[in-house]
């Protein structure tokens, strides 16, 4: 599957472009712009919208932790990092 067709497409219709949790750079502080609830095949999950440039899945563990209280977390001044073990959130 070619992925840049499948974002430049997503692009198209106004979504931002999906990238994997693994593929954020290590140590790097990204800007959540948004927090929504996503339905999937596996069930819901949490997705980040980081810098309006693109968005992650948050983790299993951690999406399933948040389910209830995504609505809450106020995205102002929120900030993520991955540091290859895990995703930190920073309230700058």
């Amino acid at each position: 599957m070619d992925i840049q067709k499948v974002n430049q497409l997503a692009r198209s219709v106004g979504h931002l472009p999906l990238k994997k949790i693994e593929d954020l750079a290590v140590n790097q502080d990204y800007m959540v712009t948004s927090i929504k609830k996503a339905s999937t095949k596996y069930g819901p999950k949490i997705v980040l919208y980081l810098d309006q440039e693109f968005q992650v899945f948050l983790p299993k563990q951690v999406s399933d932790a948040l389910l209830d209280t995504y609505s809450d977390i106020k995205t102002e001044n929120l900030y993520v990092m991955y540091d290859k073990k895990c995703i930190q959130f920073i309230e700058k």
